[in-house]
């Protein structure tokens, strides 16, 4: 291992020292991320664009109150509110893009409290934007959270009623406006262009081995005290230290410069040691097949380019099929990781998109494996 990270220190500082890795793993998604806040303008000033309805087919005073509690989301700027008078105008209003999803008060719901159950509210979002639906269901859960409170403190003082539906009023406008929190246009933006933009920066570690193939030092090194695989480790390090110190760098910096927020910072670095790993991974199987650097590159650049759309870096392919081929890439799990942790407030809350990546990682990384054995005889 000891000889893997000697080429591997050796190549971090040539990358390093020809700035190609500094202009194309940060100044290029910084600038045009930069680009795309001032474009559009107030679309990343932080505030959520998004219209909640609401269906009391309850109206009893503890449905009436919480209804109520909620206009402090609207006087905040965090949702603007409509009512309606049955699930089928809701639904008839989210179709036609008035809303973003609904929440239903049952019939039946006061009493429920009342009587000390526990109720549950009923939540119709837009398929087509699974941000605003979350978000909904979110307020949905500030919502029952607020009613589990209030309803233990009620039971504690021995009270009902009235001072019951006087809690739950007050208690919501926190609960419900701290659980709308979610990634920012502005925070998306720069991390669908940070995960993009890995996959170029990973590339100078395939390029690193086909240089070394090409210019003939690559059997020169093996034949001395070197073992077969330290090569392909040693690039393998150089591309993932290039990628993590980058990724990193290009979000902390977004932090000072566009007011992202990204979570948990934990969670920032496991996500970005994990996706930087499934771009060495790919970058590997494109080592076995390339027979030039220039080839690597036009490989590489295809690959990144199809991913980052179908990873809905520039944009939402909505409720169609394509939504469903989205979910198999790492730029959407990354940005779904990202989202839980912002949303959820811990590290923890990332962990399934981790596993995504990892999984990812795993199965193209064996394959890289096996073709670079074969190919490289080692």
């Amino acid at each position: 291992m000891r000889a893997a990270w000697l080429i591997a220190w050796k190549d971090l500082r040539m990358r390093i020292r020809d700035g190609s890795v500094l202009m194309l793993g940060f100044l290029a998604p910084l600038v045009l991320a930069f680009i795309f806040y001032f474009v559009f303008g107030g679309a990343f000033s932080g505030q959520l664009d998004l219209s909640v309805g609401t269906v009391d087919l309850d109206q009893s005073e503890i449905s009436t109150g919480l209804l109520s509690a909620l206009d402090a989301l609207e006087s905040e700027g965090v949702a603007q509110l409509s009512e309606y008078d049955d699930v089928a105008s809701a639904e008839a209003a989210i179709e036609e893009g008035e809303v973003g999803g609904v929440i239903v008060f049952a019939d039946g719901f006061g009493s429920t409290v009342q009587g000390g159950g526990r109720p549950q509210l009923e939540v119709v979002a837009d398929a087509s934007s699974p941000n605003a639906g979350a978000v909904v269901e979110s307020i949905a859960n500030g919502l029952m959270r607020s009613v589990d409170s209030t309803r233990l403190l009620a039971a504690a003082s021995s009270q009902s009623g009235p001072p019951l539906l006087e809690l739950s009023g007050g208690a919501v406008l926190s609960e419900a406006a701290t659980d709308t929190e979610t990634l920012s246009a502005g925070s998306f933006m720069m991390a669908g262009q940070a995960a993009f933009f890995v996959f170029f920066t990973v590339s100078f570690g395939v390029n690193g081995l086909l240089e070394e193939r090409r210019q003939g030092t690559l059997p020169r090194i093996l034949a001395g005290p070197v073992p077969g695989w330290a090569v392909p480790v040693a690039k393998a390090l150089v591309a993932a230290l290039l990628g993590v110190g980058a990724t990193l760098l290009l979000l902390f910096v977004s932090t000072f410069i566009m007011d992202t927020n990204f979570g948990s910072p934990v969670g920032v670095v496991l996500l970005v040691v994990s996706l930087v790993a499934t771009g060495v991974a790919l970058m590997g199987v494109v080592a076995a097949f390339a027979s030039s650097p220039d080839t690597a590159n036009n490989m590489q650049s295809i690959i990144a380019v199809v991913l980052g759309m179908l990873g809905g870096v520039w944009f939402s392919f909505g409720d169609s099929w394509l939504s469903n081929v989205t979910r198999l890439t790492p730029h959407h799990w990354f940005v779904t990781g990202l989202e839980a942790s912002v949303s959820e407030g811990t590290w923890t809350a990332a962990l399934p998109a981790i596993g995504f990546l990892w999984l990812f990682t795993a199965v193209v990384g064996a394959i890289s494996v096996v073709l670079l054995r074969r190919r490289e005889g080692i």
